[in-house]
Protein backbone atom coordinates (compact mmCIF):
# COMPACT_ATOMS: atom_id res chain seq x y z
CA UNK A 1 0.00 0.00 0.00
CA UNK A 2 1.27 3.44 -0.96
CA UNK A 3 -0.44 6.43 0.63
CA UNK A 4 -0.52 9.64 -1.42
CA UNK A 5 -1.64 13.03 -0.12
CA UNK A 6 -2.03 16.55 -1.42
CA UNK A 7 -0.32 19.00 0.91
CA UNK A 8 -0.45 22.71 1.62
CA UNK A 9 2.03 24.78 3.63
CA UNK A 10 -0.59 25.18 6.35
CA UNK A 11 -1.34 21.47 6.87
CA UNK A 12 2.04 19.70 6.71
CA UNK A 13 1.90 18.49 10.32
CA UNK A 14 -1.68 17.33 9.91
CA UNK A 15 -0.87 15.33 6.77
CA UNK A 16 2.26 13.68 8.22
CA UNK A 17 0.33 12.75 11.36
CA UNK A 18 -2.54 11.39 9.29
CA UNK A 19 -0.13 9.37 7.11
CA UNK A 20 1.46 7.76 10.16
CA UNK A 21 -1.94 6.85 11.61
CA UNK A 22 -3.32 5.48 8.34
CA UNK A 23 -0.11 3.48 7.83
CA UNK A 24 -0.61 2.10 11.38
CA UNK A 25 2.82 3.25 12.48
CA UNK A 26 1.89 3.14 16.21
CA UNK A 27 0.97 -0.53 15.78
CA UNK A 28 3.91 -1.53 13.58
CA UNK A 29 6.65 0.45 15.36
CA UNK A 30 7.48 0.31 19.07
CA UNK A 31 7.44 3.77 20.68
CA UNK A 32 9.87 2.50 23.34
CA UNK A 33 12.47 1.34 20.81
CA UNK A 34 15.22 3.48 19.32
CA UNK A 35 13.85 5.16 16.18
CA UNK A 36 16.22 6.48 13.51
CA UNK A 37 15.12 9.15 11.03
CA UNK A 38 17.25 9.13 7.86
CA UNK A 39 17.15 12.56 6.27
CA UNK A 40 18.57 13.67 2.93
CA UNK A 41 21.21 16.42 3.13
CA UNK A 42 22.86 17.10 -0.22
CA UNK A 43 23.58 20.82 0.19
CA UNK A 44 25.07 22.85 3.01
CA UNK A 45 22.46 25.58 2.59
CA UNK A 46 18.63 25.47 2.71
CA UNK A 47 17.65 23.86 -0.60
CA UNK A 48 14.08 22.55 -0.81
CA UNK A 49 13.95 19.87 -3.49
CA UNK A 50 17.56 18.95 -2.79
CA UNK A 51 17.49 18.48 0.98
CA UNK A 52 14.68 17.05 3.05
CA UNK A 53 12.53 20.13 3.65
CA UNK A 54 12.76 21.56 7.18
CA UNK A 55 8.95 21.59 7.43
CA UNK A 56 8.82 17.85 6.69
CA UNK A 57 11.48 17.11 9.32
CA UNK A 58 9.63 19.32 11.81
CA UNK A 59 6.30 17.62 11.07
CA UNK A 60 7.85 14.16 11.37
CA UNK A 61 9.50 14.84 14.72
CA UNK A 62 6.35 16.59 15.98
CA UNK A 63 4.31 13.54 14.97
CA UNK A 64 6.69 11.07 16.61
CA UNK A 65 6.63 13.04 19.85
CA UNK A 66 2.83 13.25 19.69
CA UNK A 67 2.74 9.46 19.26
CA UNK A 68 4.92 9.14 22.39
CA UNK A 69 8.10 7.95 20.64
CA UNK A 70 10.83 8.47 23.22
CA UNK A 71 14.23 7.57 21.74
CA UNK A 72 14.52 9.42 18.42
CA UNK A 73 17.74 10.09 16.54
CA UNK A 74 18.24 11.76 13.16
CA UNK A 75 20.96 10.23 10.98
CA UNK A 76 22.85 11.22 7.84
CA UNK A 77 26.24 10.51 6.29
CA UNK A 78 29.20 12.43 4.89
CA UNK A 79 29.65 12.96 1.15
CA UNK A 80 32.73 11.87 -0.77
CA UNK A 81 32.37 14.72 -3.27
CA UNK A 82 33.47 17.14 -0.55
CA UNK A 83 30.51 19.50 -0.90
CA UNK A 84 29.52 18.91 2.67
CA UNK A 85 30.13 17.08 5.86
CA UNK A 86 27.01 16.00 7.64
CA UNK A 87 27.50 18.12 10.77
CA UNK A 88 28.34 21.21 8.70
CA UNK A 89 25.30 20.72 6.50
CA UNK A 90 23.09 20.25 9.54
CA UNK A 91 24.05 23.69 10.84
CA UNK A 92 24.09 25.36 7.43
CA UNK A 93 20.54 24.27 6.72
CA UNK A 94 19.37 25.19 10.26
CA UNK A 95 18.19 21.59 10.71
CA UNK A 96 20.04 21.58 14.02
CA UNK A 97 17.50 24.10 15.36
CA UNK A 98 14.67 21.67 14.59
CA UNK A 99 16.50 18.84 16.35
CA UNK A 100 17.05 21.05 19.40
CA UNK A 101 13.35 21.96 19.39
CA UNK A 102 12.37 18.31 19.84
CA UNK A 103 15.42 17.28 21.89
CA UNK A 104 16.64 14.88 19.19
CA UNK A 105 20.26 13.79 18.80
CA UNK A 106 22.06 13.78 15.44
CA UNK A 107 24.30 10.85 14.46
CA UNK A 108 26.76 10.84 11.57
CA UNK A 109 26.62 7.22 10.39
CA UNK A 110 30.14 7.40 9.01
CA UNK A 111 31.34 7.44 12.62
CA UNK A 112 29.60 4.13 13.35
CA UNK A 113 30.67 0.52 12.72
CA UNK A 114 29.23 -1.14 9.62
CA UNK A 115 28.32 -4.77 8.92
CA UNK A 116 29.31 -7.04 6.04
CA UNK A 117 26.79 -5.27 3.79
CA UNK A 118 28.39 -1.93 4.76
CA UNK A 119 25.25 -0.85 6.58
CA UNK A 120 25.50 0.80 10.02
CA UNK A 121 25.16 -1.84 12.72
CA UNK A 122 22.90 0.56 14.66
CA UNK A 123 20.10 -0.48 12.28
CA UNK A 124 20.04 -3.95 13.83
CA UNK A 125 18.57 -2.77 17.11
CA UNK A 126 16.57 0.18 15.75
CA UNK A 127 13.56 0.95 13.61
CA UNK A 128 14.08 3.22 10.63
CA UNK A 129 12.02 6.06 9.21
CA UNK A 130 13.22 7.05 5.76
CA UNK A 131 12.71 10.74 4.91
CA UNK A 132 13.66 11.29 1.25
CA UNK A 133 12.91 14.18 -1.07
CA UNK A 134 11.99 13.72 -4.74
CA UNK A 135 14.51 14.98 -7.30
CA UNK A 136 15.98 13.92 -10.60
CA UNK A 137 19.39 12.24 -10.58
CA UNK A 138 21.93 11.95 -13.38
CA UNK A 139 22.73 8.31 -12.55
CA UNK A 140 19.61 6.95 -10.84
CA UNK A 141 17.11 8.91 -13.01
CA UNK A 142 15.14 9.82 -9.86
CA UNK A 143 16.17 9.99 -6.25
CA UNK A 144 13.41 9.05 -3.87
CA UNK A 145 12.76 6.40 -1.22
CA UNK A 146 15.26 3.76 -2.37
CA UNK A 147 18.02 6.19 -3.32
CA UNK A 148 17.91 7.81 0.11
CA UNK A 149 18.89 4.42 1.58
CA UNK A 150 22.12 4.66 -0.46
CA UNK A 151 23.18 7.27 2.08
CA UNK A 152 23.36 4.59 4.77
CA UNK A 153 26.52 3.26 3.11
CA UNK A 154 29.97 4.64 4.05
CA UNK A 155 31.40 7.79 2.49
CA UNK A 156 33.19 5.82 -0.27
CA UNK A 157 29.87 4.47 -1.61
CA UNK A 158 30.53 6.13 -4.98
CA UNK A 159 32.39 2.93 -5.88
CA UNK A 160 28.93 1.44 -6.52
CA UNK A 161 27.98 4.04 -9.15
CA UNK A 162 28.79 1.67 -12.02
CA UNK A 163 26.28 -0.84 -10.65
CA UNK A 164 23.97 1.65 -8.96
CA UNK A 165 20.64 0.12 -10.02
CA UNK A 166 21.61 -3.30 -8.68
CA UNK A 167 22.89 -1.80 -5.43
CA UNK A 168 19.68 0.15 -4.92
CA UNK A 169 17.59 -2.99 -5.41
CA UNK A 170 19.80 -4.78 -2.90
CA UNK A 171 19.28 -1.99 -0.35
CA UNK A 172 15.52 -2.10 -0.90
CA UNK A 173 15.60 -5.77 0.07
CA UNK A 174 18.02 -5.44 3.00
CA UNK A 175 16.69 -2.37 4.79
CA UNK A 176 13.30 -2.43 6.51
CA UNK A 177 11.83 1.03 6.94
CA UNK A 178 8.79 3.28 6.90
CA UNK A 179 9.20 6.05 4.34
CA UNK A 180 7.66 9.50 4.37
CA UNK A 181 8.43 10.99 0.98
CA UNK A 182 8.83 14.76 0.83
CA UNK A 183 7.18 15.78 -2.43
CA UNK A 184 6.26 19.29 -1.31
CA UNK A 185 8.99 20.79 -3.49
CA UNK A 186 10.94 18.60 -5.90
CA UNK A 187 13.94 19.35 -8.10
CA UNK A 188 14.10 18.87 -11.86
CA UNK A 189 17.53 18.87 -13.48
CA UNK A 190 20.59 16.78 -14.24
CA UNK A 191 21.89 16.19 -10.73
CA UNK A 192 20.55 16.05 -7.18
CA UNK A 193 22.05 19.50 -6.46
CA UNK A 194 21.53 21.53 -9.61
CA UNK A 195 18.13 22.04 -11.14
CA UNK A 196 14.84 23.88 -11.00
CA UNK A 197 12.64 23.65 -7.89
CA UNK A 198 9.17 22.31 -8.71
CA UNK A 199 6.27 22.84 -6.33
CA UNK A 200 4.36 19.54 -6.27
CA UNK A 201 2.45 19.68 -2.96
CA UNK A 202 2.71 15.91 -2.48
CA UNK A 203 3.49 13.57 0.37
CA UNK A 204 3.77 9.79 0.01
CA UNK A 205 4.12 7.16 2.71
CA UNK A 206 4.54 3.41 2.95
CA UNK A 207 6.70 0.48 3.99
CA UNK A 208 7.94 -0.59 0.53
CA UNK A 209 10.46 1.95 -0.83
CA UNK A 210 10.44 0.44 -4.31
CA UNK A 211 6.65 0.66 -4.51
CA UNK A 212 6.87 4.29 -3.43
CA UNK A 213 9.38 5.04 -6.18
CA UNK A 214 7.20 3.33 -8.77
CA UNK A 215 4.18 5.42 -7.74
Amino acid sequence: IVLVYRTHPENIRKIVYRACLEAQLPQKFDSEKQTLVKINLSNETPSPGTNTSPWILDATLWTLRKLKFKDIKVIECDAAHGLKWAEKALKGTKMDLILNKYNVEFINTDNLPHDKNELPTILKDSQLINLPVIHTHDLAVISCAVKNLFGLLPVYRHKYHKTLAQKLLELAQLVECFSIVDGTIGLHGGTPRIGDPVRMDLLLAGYDPLALDLV
